[in-house]
């Protein structure tokens, strides 16, 4: 029991402390080490000025090429099963992620779950690299 109380409050102090972590000023990038089931692979660019979040890039492609952007269909298919479309859901996500300056307090997208946990745990990576 105490065993697992020290594990959880070491944790919140991790969490914490990255959460007010300053970011220094550049370009961070990661992508996936591996594709999902579907073959697509993510990646993201974070621009930090001023030590604040200003620009986020996030695409999944297959191969570098074949972006879900660029895909109506995959979109249009998503929304249609989902409520939400792919690009629709990451824009949410970028908003929320510049807005809020940590992954761990991204909200979801609604209809998007798989994107949005694969998308905060890219970010975490992500921002791991700006911290001072």
């Amino acid at each position: 029991m105490n065993k697992k109380i020290l594990t959880v409050a070491s944790l919140l102090v991790v969490v914490a402390a990255f959460a007010f972590a300053e970011l220094k000023d550049g370009k961070f990038s990661t992508k996936e080490a591996k594709a999902d089931e579907r073959g697509y692979t993510a990646e993201m660019t974070i621009t930090v000025k001023g030590g604040k979040i200003a620009k986020i890039d996030y695409n999944e492609s297959k191969g570098g090429k074949n972006s879900k952007w660029a895909d109506a269909s995959y979109n249009a298919n998503m929304k249609k099963v989902s409520g939400t479309a792919w690009a629709d859901a990451v824009k949410a996500l970028e908003a929320d992620l510049q807005k809020k300056g940590a992954s761990d307090a991204v909200d979801a997208v609604s209809g998007a779950t798989e994107l949005s946990a694969r998308f905060k745990a890219l970010a975490a990576e992500t921002l791991s690299k700006a911290t001072k």
